[in-house]
């Protein structure tokens, strides 16, 4: 029985084998008659008279084409069933890589994206995935940025966020003016409160803390304006109102300062702010207020 066995194996490596030899030798024929076709036809081509010499070129360049798609269309028929079987493999070898290694190609897909739209650079602040802080790193499949906290400091924690988030979200940048930013912060107030007396001395203590600012922020954003075509922001400090609900008003406060400076000047007009509402009783003497770190 196993001699057996072997013999018909032995026959199917033959005809396997036989059937690609015929498949060579019909491969090798068929070059040679498109060799040989090609070359009479150029032959024809450069006996016959031409209206100028870019005609001739075109129709040699046509007849080189041709000969080349005639080969191509011919060896794929003759090696159709190899090429079909390989072809078969390599999706499904293609297609296994591509499950496993889904997360990694959209990580590089959203640093492409990141390289072409310029979205942050190292030092920027920006705010995505649910997560602000500073950008202290990145890389082909992850950025690392330094956590920043409501008060406009570091938590101390570093948070490492996949590339592919940039794919579905936006990212908000806030060091897109560079050096100096216009800062903005709320303050909330109960309705039945003063609000408009508050708004008066929120704005005047914003101009007094931002005056040496000022004219530097100005400068700077004129010249990003020129840069991006855009029309100039007004650097002077503002006061809006927003209102949440019935029962709270929120005074919005934009003031202009360095960017690395934004923390301590929120802090410093909020302090100003709350210690001229709020005056200490008399006797009390209020110490130098602690210095705060964009």
């Amino acid at each position: 029985m196993r001699p057996l066995l072997l013999f018909q194996e032995d026959n199917l490596w033959i005809v396997e084998h036989g059937r690609h030899l015929v498949q060579l030798a019909f491969t090798l024929a068929w070059l040679l008659l498109i060799l040989l076709l090609r070359s009479f036809a150029l032959r024809i081509l450069q006996g016959k008279e031409w209206a100028s010499e870019e005609e001739r070129l075109r129709w040699r360049l046509r007849t080189i084409n041709a000969a080349l798609i005639l080969l191509i269309l011919g060896v794929i028929l003759i090696w159709f069933t190899e090429l079909r079987a390989t072809a078969l493999g390599a999706v499904a070898l293609v297609a296994a890589m591509v499950i496993a290694t889904r997360e990694l190609i959209v990580c590089i897909m959203g640093s492409l994206l990141r390289t072409a739209s310029n979205s942050y650079s190292i030092g920027d602040r920006i705010e995505l995935a649910g997560h602000r802080g500073d950008v202290i790193e990145y890389g082909i499949l992850t950025t690392t940025i330094m956590e920043v906290g409501p008060s406009h400091r570091r938590t101390g924690r570093a948070i490492v966020i996949p590339h592919s988030v940039l794919l579905s979200q936006a990212v908000v940048n806030e060091s897109f003016t560079e050096e100096y930013v216009l800062h903005t912060f709320e303050l909330p107030l109960r309705a039945d409160e003063d609000w408009q007396d508050a708004e008066r001395v929120l704005l005047r203590t914003a101009r007094k803390v931002c005056e040496a600012d000022l004219p530097e922020a100005e400068r700077h954003m004129r010249r990003l304006a020129r840069e991006h075509g855009l029309a100039p922001s007004t650097v002077e400090p503002r006061v809006s109102i927003k209102l949440s609900d019935s029962s709270t008003v929120h005074l919005v406060v934009r003031v202009p300062t360095a960017a690395r400076n934004r923390g301590r000047t929120e802090q410093t007009i909020l302090r100003a702010f709350l210690e001229h509402m709020r005056p200490a009783p008399t006797g009390v003497e209020h110490g130098p207020a602690p210095e705060e770190h964009g």
